[in-house]
């Protein structure tokens, strides 16, 4: 079936629709070689050029050349069943061996591809009605059961999860191959089949074996009659869905089936439904005087477009425009092609009679700018006469157009056929006055002066006439003028050549009021360098000043913030004139009075030390009449001493400053500078402790930066002056080390710390004694007992307990007596109580002690 003669049906059945060929144009070059072999040459469709020598060029071999319709791509994946999840059906319930396939409930949808060796059984139908499969290899099935013995059903679906979601509000058309089997010998009923959506693919599968209303978030579609046929029949279902569906559903509806039946699916085709639509008829329109086009081009996956006329193919002209205007012919048969990767579509056949205009305009151009004398003629070789003119909107039928002026013209010529063509052409006048003039700078109340800067091209400038708004006019090619007010003032100009041509001019001067300006002396006194300020405020408003002239004694500047120094004090002229960025002047004059202030003075006794720093100020002012007061300032702080100490504690340089006030209140300060140096910080560590209970200690100087010289006083009479000393001494003790550090600047720093040099205290018992009299261990008490000072407590305890002896005196010892008389030989128990002399905590100790005769 030929797509350039005629419009192809969008609901085929499926056996033709998947017999198409698809091609793209790379393809139909590839089929129309194969199908030519028998030829020298394949005849190519779109060059122009009788290929296969067959007599037929391009679209005349319609045997050769053709076009087909493109196959629909389905939304859904693997819409029929040819893609393998990793295994072939080895019995019923395999949907999962399909490729994006799901048993979507509890009952088992079942898959079925020959890849396998599984085949149907008796309960599925017999095998010559179901093969050949539509497409492919592959189909699946589905069961809608009913149990007459407990009246309950049994239903199955398939589902799967899209690719993309549909949009909702959009229309869809799912087409698809259905074939219904005979169950047991009996035939299958008619049903509805039924399309589910949801939103997304969280419940796929579901966990029932019956209708998924009502348990599930999947909603109805869309659901089509069934009709029992024992052949493939294909099907559409339309719909639009409320919200966007990521996953759909295909199997019965919810009605409760008389009987149990059996369905297979083939080739689920899912697009939107304008994709459906047999839109694809290309038609031309347009103006066919300059150009066609296609009014319903196809935009979408179009690879280029091809236009024929007679049939055979216009080179280069590959747009969905073609312009006709360079064709030398007035009647041809157009047609055009648009090209896809699967396919082609060609337009309808038009025939187009066409003129083409080829116009030759003459013109005698007017004299001057503003007259009418210009002619315009328009010659013409149209082959559909008779023809109109227009020229700038004036219509007739004589081609010659008088009485114009000069300057651009419109001219459209349109013939019998109602095809036009339109021109532009430029009238010129021979004289060329142009008016202008130059004037200078326009001041209110100072003459300006106006010049005429006019020129001509034929013949000179004879005249010129100006014309001032409200005011004089003048006739000279120059003309001075004093204008009393500001504001904008309208000048006129008409000059006229030799020939009388003329041109006007018309210019806005604005007359610009003068500059004003104020003087202001920053202070009348002369400073320390000599020197006095002024400064050039405008009280022009909205005037630009671009230069400032000063005139100070001798000298000149041109700033507008000046700086002069006098020679001497007195009075003197300043004379400043001003000119502003519209040429306009002013000069103004002012005589001042200077002075040259007292000059105070003052030195400091010294002028460096270390903290606290005073020095003596000496104030070295002269004494002078005109002299009024003086004032002393140091950190924003006043002093009126004359004589005084000038007192830092801390280091840095610090300024002092005196400030003279003469008669005239001129000021001037003289300020001068002390130096107070840093002191060093005196510091010291010691090594092991500052308490221990060696003899020896190390001593190190810390944070010696700077630092000159150092002495050490170890608190015994005895000194150092190294960083590091190590130093012993004789005795316990508690003694004052004291370190002071000069640095360079011979400041001072003296630190102090307190070390304690001690012997360990120890308390020892002896174990035995013989108390007789040979002078030799006659008496028991703890050694070192002396040392302790408070809390002291020592008693003697016989075998059977009782006290033998006592003292808190550590000077008393026992001499084996017991009630005046000598105690018998034996062991005796004792118990000792005092406070430490070091940690001063109260200790106990006890043991015993052998008496010996």
């Amino acid at each position: 079936m030929s797509y350039l003669t005629q419009k192809v049906e969008l609901k085929v059945k499926v056996t033709r629709r998947f017999s198409h060929i698809t091609m793209n144009k790379k393809l139909l070059f590839l089929i129309f070689t194969l199908i030519s072999f028998q030829t020298i040459h394949a005849e190519i469709c779109d060059n122009g050029i009788d290929d296969d020598g067959d007599g037929l060029i391009d679209l005349n071999d319609s045997t050769d050349c053709n076009c087909y319709k493109s196959t629909i791509e389905s939304l859904i994946p693997n819409p029929s069943f040819e893609e393998l999840a990793g295994c072939c059906p080895s019995g019923l319930g395999d949907l999962a061996c399909a490729q994006s396939w799901v048993q979507a409930s509890y009952a088992t949808s079942d898959f079925f591809n020959t890849c396998g060796t599984f085949t149907y059984n008796s309960s599925r139908g017999p095998n010559n009605g179901i093969t050949p499969y539509p497409n492919g290899n592959g189909v699946a099935g589905f069961l809608d059961a009913h149990n007459s013995n407990n009246n309950t059903y049994f239903k199955e679906y398939l589902g799967v999860c899209l690719p993309s979601s549909l949009v909702a509000g959009e229309s869809y058309t799912l087409e698809m191959n259905i074939y219904t089997a005979l169950m047991n010998s009996r035939q299958s009923r008619d049903f509805d089949l039924t399309i589910w959506g949801a939103d997304d693919c969280s419940q796929l599968p579901f966990n029932s074996s019956q209708c998924p209303a009502g348990i599930t978030n999947f909603e109805i579609l869309n659901s089509t009659r069934v009709i029992y046929d024992s052949i493939w029949q294909l099907i559409t279902i339309t719909f639009t869905p409320t919200q966007n569906i990521q996953s759909i559903l295909v199997g019965p509806n919810c009605a409760l089936p008389l009987t149990t039946s059996y369905y297979y699916i083939d080739n689920l085709i899912l697009n939107k439904t304008s994709v459906f639509e047999d839109n694809y008829d290309l038609i031309i329109g347009g103006n066919s005087c300059q150009q066609i086009n296609l009014t319903n081009p196809i935009e979408d996956d179009v690879i280029s477009y091809q236009w024929y006329k007679d049939g055979i193919a216009i080179i280069g002209e590959n747009q969905q425009t073609y312009s006709t205007s360079s064709l030398n012919q007035t009647s041809a048969l157009f047609s055009c092609i648009a090209y896809f990767n699967d396919g082609c579509r060609k337009s309808n056949d038009v025939t187009l009679q066409n003129t083409f205009l080829q116009a030759n305009i003459v013109v005698q151009n007017a004299t001057c700018e503003n007259s009418n004398d210009g002619i315009l003629e328009i010659q013409n070789n149209y082959n559909f006469p008779p023809y109109i003119y227009e020229v700038n909107g004036v219509t007739q039928t004589d081609s010659i157009f008088t009485s114009l002026s000069s300057g651009d013209k419109q001219v459209v010529i349109t013939d019998a056929l109602a095809c036009s063509d339109t021109l532009t052409i430029n009238l010129e006048y021979s004289d060329t006055v142009i008016a202008d003039f130059i004037n200078s700078s326009v001041c209110v109340n100072v003459e300006a002066e106006f010049e005429s800067i006019s020129t001509s091209n034929n013949g000179s400038i004879e005249a010129n006439n100006w014309s001032l708004s409200q005011e004089d006019s003048y006739e000279d090619n120059t003309f001075n003028h004093t204008f009393n007010e500001e504001g904008n003032r309208v000048i006129s100009l008409v000059s006229i050549n030799t020939n009388g041509c003329s041109d006007t001019t018309t210019q806005t001067v604005n007359i610009n009021a003068r500059p004003s300006a104020k003087i202001i002396l920053q202070d009348k006194c002369i400073d320390e360098n000599g020197n006095i300020s002024f400064y050039a405020q405008s009280n022009s408003n909205n005037q630009i000043i671009d230069t400032w002239d000063w005139k100070i004694e001798s000298s000149n500047y041109n700033t507008q913030s000046v700086e002069h120094n006098f020679e001497n004090e007195g009075t003197n002229t300043v004379t400043l004139s001003i000119t502003s960025n519209e040429g306009c002047e002013a000069i103004f004059d002012t005589t001042i009075t200077v002075y040259e202030p007292i000059k105070g003075n003052f030195s400091f006794e010294e002028d460096e030390g270390c903290p606290l720093f005073c020095s003596k100020v000496i104030d070295e002012t002269q004494n002078n009449p005109n002299f009024k007061e003086k004032i002393w300032l140091s950190n924003s702080i006043s002093l009126n001493e004359s004589n005084f100490a000038f007192c830092i504690e801390n280091s840095g340089e610090h300024m002092l400053s005196l400030v003279t006030t003469d008669v005239n209140n001129c000021n001037y300060t003289v300020s001068k500078t002390v130096t107070v140096h840093p002191k060093p910080i005196a510091n010291f560590s010691v090594e092991p402790d500052f308490h221990q209970n060696s003899s020896t200690f190390s001593f190190e100087s810390i944070d010696n930066d700077l630092l000159k010289y150092l002495f050490w006083d170890f608190g015994d009479d005895r000194s150092g002056s190294s960083l590091i000393e190590k130093h012993s001494y004789e005795q316990p003790g508690e003694y004052d080390v004291k370190l002071i550090e000069t640095n360079i600047f011979n400041c001072k720093d003296t630190i102090t710390k307190t070390i304690i040099y001690e012997i360990p205290f120890q308390l020892w018992i002896p174990n035995s004694f013989s108390p007789n009299l040979d002078a030799i261990n006659d008496e028991f008490a703890p050694i070192n007992a002396l040392q302790i000072i408070s809390d002291y407590e020592f008693k003697i305890f016989n075998r059977w307990g009782s006290l033998v002896f006592k003292t808190n005196d550590t000077n008393i010892k026992w001499t084996g007596t017991e009630n005046n008389k000598p105690a018998p030989e034996g062991l005796y128990n004792w118990s000792v109580q005092y406070q430490h002399p070091l940690s001063l905590q109260v200790e106990k100790r006890y043991g015993y002690v052998n008496l010996l005769r």
